[in-house]
């Protein structure tokens, strides 16, 4: 399919709009796998939710503002490439300690 639902919708007075919207079987993109052969585990989204740790070391008197890249680590979706994590050092001042440098 093409992964959208047309429909109307009443815009006043005896008017109705043609709208087009998501399908909610495949969400959009177009493929619906069937109950019968649907994964017991993703239940047929083709994508099993997980979390992933990513773990970053951060060097002594890094500077406001450094971008630390996590090449093809965000979320995953079939048939599509995975995007990147991209982390952005903010700093705070601290109560009792200082930047030194």
């Amino acid at each position: 399919g093409t992964g959208v639902k047309t429909g109307y919708m009443p815009v006043g007075m005896g008017m109705y709009q043609h709208v087009q919207y998501e399908c909610d079987n495949c969400g959009g993109e177009g493929t619906d796998v069937p109950e019968d052969i649907r994964c017991p585990n993703c239940e047929g989204a083709r994508v099993i939710p997980m979390t992933k740790i990513l773990k970053v070391d951060i060097d002594k008197g890094v500077a406001e503002g450094k971008q630390i890249l996590f090449a093809g680590e965000s979320h995953e979706s079939p048939d599509k490439d995975s995007g990147d994590v991209i982390l952005v050092v903010r700093i705070t001042k601290h109560e009792y300690f200082e930047r030194n440098g």
